[in-house]
């Protein structure tokens, strides 16, 4: 059914829907996480030929952590292996939880709080960017690949599989590009979002979603410690450079509005129209 404007015209449901934030704005920006995807996969595409390459960084990294001493996700697997249940909740969590948070926490923000929406948008896209450059770029062989080391397979071994055959991201996702996990880095925007935008004491409990995704990262030997710190570092970057834009752009527009407001008071008549007061002499 359609309404009648103001002007007598006639306006359609489709129109007012389509002029809408659940219209046209929604699809723009499904358009834009598609090209996000589309992105990923020339990534993947454009460093197809890098095994090689892969290896070799992954070794340097290995030698690089064992300098640094930190060189023990294969002790926090040794420990996790205790329990099986324990290490299928982590596959699982690896496997799913990744892009389904994710997809939550932006449809929860671009209908409750549309207003801080772009910010998480701009960070998202700006992380993935940086993130899916160093893959090309620094392509690294993931520490399951590296069972000499100690490192253990954990989705090959009690499943759910997420890379390699069957899995469940084989031929979407690259396998040599640990470095920077993007796994964790938006994790750490889904956890920084829900407690910075969110108003519910719940709030806290998606906070715990970084965290289990780091544990989930480095138990199912994905990832190294170093992939989670550049991502750490990628997104406190791009926060920090997006918040500052933010608020920028905020102060300016309050600095307009407060001209403006100041121009339309001085225009008005002295004493909006009514005769300047005058002291009576007569009281002194």
């Amino acid at each position: 059914m359609g309404v009648i404007t103001e002007g007598g015209g006639y306006t359609s449901g489709v129109t007012r829907w389509w002029h809408s934030r659940f219209g046209a704005g929604l699809l723009g920006e499904l358009a834009q996480l598609t090209a996000l995807l589309f992105l990923y996969k020339a990534a993947r595409y454009w460093s197809r030929d890098q095994f090689t390459a892969a290896v070799n960084h992954a070794r340097h990294v290995i030698r690089l952590e064992q300098q640094l001493r930190m060189s023990n996700e294969f002790d926090l697997t040794a420990v996790s292996m205790r329990s099986p249940g324990l290490v299928r909740f982590f596959n699982q969590y690896y496997v799913l939880a990744h892009f389904a948070m994710m997809g939550a926490f932006m449809m929860w923000m671009y209908v409750r709080r549309p207003g801080a929406y772009p910010i998480c948008r701009r960070i998202l896209i700006w992380m993935t960017a940086v993130g899916m450059v160093l893959h090309v770029a620094y392509p690294l062989a993931p520490p399951r690949m590296f069972p000499e080391f100690g490192f253990v397979d954990t989705g090959r071994l009690f499943g759910p599989r997420a890379y390699g055959d069957n899995g469940l991201f084989n031929g979407v996702s690259n396998q040599i590009a640990a470095m920077p996990s993007l796994h964790f880095g938006w994790a750490l925007l889904v956890g920084w979002g829900a407690v910075k935008f969110g108003k519910s004491k719940w709030k806290w409990l998606i906070a715990a979603h970084p965290v289990i995704t780091l544990l989930a990262i480095i138990i199912t030997a994905n990832h190294y410690w170093l992939d989670a710190f550049v991502a750490l570092v990628i997104f406190t970057t791009c926060a920090s450079l997006t918040m500052w834009r933010s608020n920028a752009t905020e102060r300016r527009s309050q600095q307009t509005d407060n001209a403006a407001e100041g121009r339309r008071v001085s225009k008005l008549p002295r004493g909006d129209g009514f005769p300047a007061w005058q002291p009576d002499h007569q009281l002194l």
